[in-house]
């Protein structure tokens, strides 16, 4: 920061100064206005608020897709880790009444010259949502988590869903409480 200027001298530094010291100014008096002006009402995000029930989707894809297509492994292991939670289980009928879908996506892919699979495990929830600024119905996703692993070729369809299911029973408990 430059002082003022000495007697006799021109007056461009010191009005460059001045300037500056304005800009600043106007800088702090605008960043004051905007954080004063944030709602007071906002809460923390809580994504899964007043989830009592959900529709329960299985997809596996790549080298974990069984080859009888039968899916039902995986869908169980999810539905009976929700049961016994608490968590209500939608029917597809329920989609109508705006139930939201809990997705459990599981993919495989052999490792090359190996017997054994990488893996990712991802759950995501899907809702209606308002957007109230734009008064606009969407689909969204809410909330997602997700797992990955190594399997040798004969633990395949035991790759471990529950993980990810269990992360959304916690924040499902923890956003309801």
């Amino acid at each position: 920061m430059r002082c003022p200027p000495k007697p006799g001298a021109t007056t461009a530094a010191y009005t460059d100064q001045w300037s500056d010291m304005k800009r600043m100014i106007a800088i702090v008096v605008t960043l004051a206005v905007v954080l004063t002006a944030t709602p007071s009402s906002a809460q923390p995000r809580k994504p899964l608020r007043g989830i009592d029930k959900v529709i329960v989707v299985v997809t596996v894809d790549g080298d974990a897709k069984p080859a009888d297509g039968d899916l039902a492994g995986f869908k169980e292991k999810v539905e009976g880790r929700l049961r016994k939670a608490g968590v209500k289980l939608g029917t597809p009928a329920d989609a109508r009444l705006l139930v939201p879908k809990l997705v459990v996506s599981v993919e495989a892919t052999k490792r090359d010259g190996e017997d054994s699979y990488l893996y990712a495990v991802q759950a995501v929830v899907m809702e209606i949502v308002t957007m109230e600024r734009l008064g606009e119905v969407h689909l969204a996703m809410t909330w997602t988590a997700s797992g990955y692993g190594i399997v040798p070729k004969a633990d395949l369809g035991t790759i471990d869903v529950t993980r990810v299911v269990d992360k959304f029973l916690k924040q499902l408990a923890k956003d309801n409480e």
